[in-house]
C-alpha cells in the first residue's frame, strides 16, 4: 500500500488524502530556514524511507515541498504529488517524471534562446 508523505504537518485536516494511503509526515510544525543544509539533510533522510509508489502531499512551508520533490525525483525518477483542489474540496494526484521535467526545461531554454536572438536582431 502507498504512503502519503505530508511535507509539513501544519494542523490542517488531511484525512481525505487517506484514500491514497497511510499518512506520514516529513516535518511537523515550525521549520527553521536558519540552517538550510540541516533542513535538506533532514528531509532527504525522510525521503530515503519512501517508495516509488508513495505520494507527496504539499502542505506548509513551500521550501520543504521543493526539497522533498527534488529528492523524490532524484531517487525515483519522478514524484506523485497530492494537490488540494479548492474547487472540488478534494486531493488531486499529479505525477511528474524526470523525462517530463527535462523536456519542459529543454523547451524553455530553446524558447529563451530564440527570444534573445529576436531581441538582438530587431
Amino acid at each position: 500500500m502507498s504512503i502519503v508523505w505530508v511535507a509539513n504537518y501544519a494542523g490542517h485536516p488531511y484525512d481525505q488524502a487517506e484514500k491514497f494511503g497511510e499518512l506520514r509526515y516529513l516535518t511537523r510544525g515550525y521549520v527553521s530556514l536558519g540552517n538550510l543544509d540541516r533542513l535538506v539533510y533532514y528531509v532527504a533522510e525522510k525521503v530515503a524511507d519512501t517508495k516509488a509508489e508513495d505520494y507527496l502531499l504539499l502542505s506548509g512551508l513551500c521550501v520543504v515541498g521543493v526539497i522533498a520533490s527534488v529528492a523524490w525525483v532524484t531517487m525515483w525518477g519522478g514524484v506523485k504529488i497530492l494537490h488540494w483542489d479548492k474547487k472540488n474540496s478534494d486531493y488531486v494526484p499529479l505525477e511528474f517524471t524526470r523525462g517530463q521535467l527535462e523536456k519542459m526545461f529543454d523547451v524553455f531554454l530553446i524558447q529563451e534562446a530564440e527570444d534573445k536572438w529576436k531581441a538582438q536582431n530587431e
